[in-house]
């Protein structure tokens, strides 16, 4: 399973990368750095470009390394829902077939893109950053005022599949 994100420098994306390691650690998965295809996008004047899910860019130069290998991976973890729309147009363009030959998760950010669920023809998880940030203040300020207090969350992680929804629990707890 390899990772994607053309925006490795942002406190986001890291966060998402360290994830996915965490992730392939606690399943047994052998961490292969060779199948983490991250860079960061030139800006202009510190402004990332347009996004738009009608012109995705062509990152086969970026995939091509990754690819040549003869253990090549078979999946691909996005950092976002744009990503992964580049990452299938440029699998496309050197002759892969999604999801036959190579499997696309990504990062389903709904408050960025709420029209790309339409646009979506692989599995997506929702974080549901914002509420995550204002549940965690609303609980880190509770405890300023009662430090005796530990309180538990539960977030619901909603999973977008093409064709059905799965929801998963992600837990955090403040001390």
């Amino acid at each position: 399973i390899g990772f994607l994100s053309d925006e490795n420098e942002t406190w986001d994306s890291r966060e998402l990368h360290k994830g996915y390691r965490s992730a392939l650690l606690d399943l047994g998965i052998a961490i292969r750095p060779a199948w983490e295809v991250c860079w960061m996008r030139a800006g202009t004047d510190g402004i990332l470009g347009n996004e738009s899910v009608y012109c995705p860019r062509d990152i086969t130069e970026y995939l091509k390394p990754v690819l040549s290998s003869p253990e090549a991976p078979t999946a691909f973890v996005c950092y976002d829902v744009w990503r992964a729309i580049c990452l299938k147009s440029s699998l496309e363009l050197l002759g892969y077939q999604v999801p036959d030959d190579i499997s696309i998760i990504a990062n389903y950010r709904s408050d960025d893109y709420p029209f790309y669920a339409q646009k979506t023809r692989f599995t997506s998880y929702q974080l549901r950053t914002r509420e995550l940030w204002q549940e965690g203040l609303k609980m880190l300020f509770d405890m300023i005022e009662n430090p005796d207090m530990i309180k538990q969350k539960e977030i619901t992680l909603r999973i977008i599949h093409p064709k059905k929804s799965k929801n998963l629990i992600l837990h955090f707890i403040i001390y």
